[in-house]
Order: C-alpha cells, then structure tokens, then sequence
C-alpha cells in the first residue's frame, strides 16, 4: 500500500489482500488494511546550545496567554510534535528542560498540511550564591552591584543591587 505526495491530514487509504495456501488452492484469506494520514502541524528538536546534545525537555504551545497543549520530548533525538489538537493559527511555543533556561518564541501559520520546524537550542542555567565582604572589616557592603560575564567582553547581566549584597540568580 502507498499514501499518494497529495494526500492530506486526515486521509485513509484502503488496501485488500488475498492470500491462497500453497498446500490447498481452497484455503484462502482476506485482509484489509487501512491507514489514516496524520501530519504534524508543527514539530522540531530541543539541544543543548553549547555542546549540541538532543535534551529531553517540557514543550509547552500557548495560545495567547492560554496553554493549548504540551508533551515532553521524546526517542534519542529528543523530538516533539503536534497535531490536530493544533488548529491553524499563530502559537507562542516554550521548551525547558531541568537545568536550562526556558525559551520561548511565536510561530504562525500553523496550517493543514504544511509543518513548521521550531527547534530550540538551550542555554544551561545556573545558581551563583554568596555575599559581598569588606576585605579588612569583613562586613557586608551594602548596595554593591554584581555583574555576570559569560565571557571577558560580554555582560551577562547584573545579579544584584542588594542592601546586604546577597548575590543570589
């Protein structure tokens, strides 16, 4: 049986089959076997950014501010679809998995028959913790201002603007 390239989300096909034994040409079977086209509506992969690794992550589609659906993703390659429970429309879609940060992007146009990939690519998160200390007196500093570099010439961000100089992300 073959599913013709025009067939659409949706489609069943059909297919007869007859079987005659070998042994005695009055022993026969019938099958019928049907199959139903089913097309994602959108699709993709979650990886780690840095080191390109498929993670197993939550997916979450919102329409507006209403989640619509979520799965996990799933096999070795960490993928994740959906289908009818999408009707055609524009979709905010978030991936997360534990220890990374959640990214969030819109897609429109999720429409029968066509599938858009939205793969994302994680960042891994992380926790820094302390305090700011005088060096002499050993007392907190207050309103000291941490910044967070990824690298010596990009800044990450500032952590914190505390009275006791808690630095906690």
């Amino acid at each position: 049986m073959w599913i013709p390239s025009d067939a659409s989300d949706g489609s069943v096909g059909a297919a007869v089959f007859t079987a005659t034994s070998q042994s005695g040409a009055s022993a026969t079977a019938v099958a019928i076997i049907t199959t139903a086209v089913s097309i994602p509506r959108l699709k993709g992969q979650v990886t780690d950014k840095d080191i390109l690794r498929p993670l197993v992550a939550a997916v979450e589609v919102y329409d507006d501010s209403t989640l619509a659906t979520s799965t996990v993703t799933e096999g070795p390659h960490c993928i994740y679809r959906f289908g009818e429970e999408l009707p055609p429309g524009t979709y905010k879609v978030s991936a997360a998995g534990p220890g990374y940060v959640r990214q969030t992007r819109w897609y429109t146009a999720v429409t029968p028959g066509e599938c858009p990939y939205a793969d994302f690519f994680l960042e891994p998160s992380g926790i820094l913790r302390g305090q700011v200390r005088d060096a002499v007196s050993g007392l907190p500093v207050p309103g000291a201002t941490i910044e967070v570099f990824k690298d010596a010439s990009a800044p990450r961000g500032v952590c914190c603007e505390s009275p006791n100089a808690l630095v906690t992300q």
